[in-house]
């Protein structure tokens, strides 16, 4: 996991002109839910801010088989503030694509369709998107 500090470093100092798509995909950054970190990149990157790849997380009590102590769920089950990190996006006129991604079903009850309604739910009554 990068240290906060790390991250709002790796923000700030990935502002090459060279660099036109800015996408912030530091896996860590998911790990972390911190919507201060993604608000503040969504604003710094405004400019060059054009692809989403939007997750949830929420912690474990303990590690998984594959040692982490987190896993990836339903938009809106997690505990990423996405209500702040959309409204960054709305601050800044955000009008370019998004993908949301579940890495697998978190709860085996479910199907992957019937995760994927619970995100696009979660996107239009929650936040007011249109999908």
């Amino acid at each position: 996991m990068c240290p906060e500090a790390d991250l709002r470093s790796a923000a700030k100092n990935a502002r090459s002109p060279a660099t036109k798509v800015t996408v912030f995909r530091c896996p860590q950054g998911a790990e972390f839910g911190n919507a201060e970190i993604i608000s503040d990149r969504v604003r710094l990157d405004r400019d060059r801010l054009l692809f989403l790849h939007i997750k949830d997380v929420e912690d474990l009590k303990a590690a998984d088989n594959r040692g982490r102590a987190y896993r990836f769920v339903e938009l809106g089950r997690g505990r990423v503030d996405l209500p702040a990190v959309f409204t960054a996006l709305r601050d800044v006129k955000f009008r370019g694509w998004a993908v949301v991604e579940l890495d697998s079903v978190p709860d085996q009850t479910r199907t992957p369709k019937e995760s994927a309604l619970i995100s696009k739910k979660y996107l239009e009554e929650k936040l007011g998107m249109k999908v």
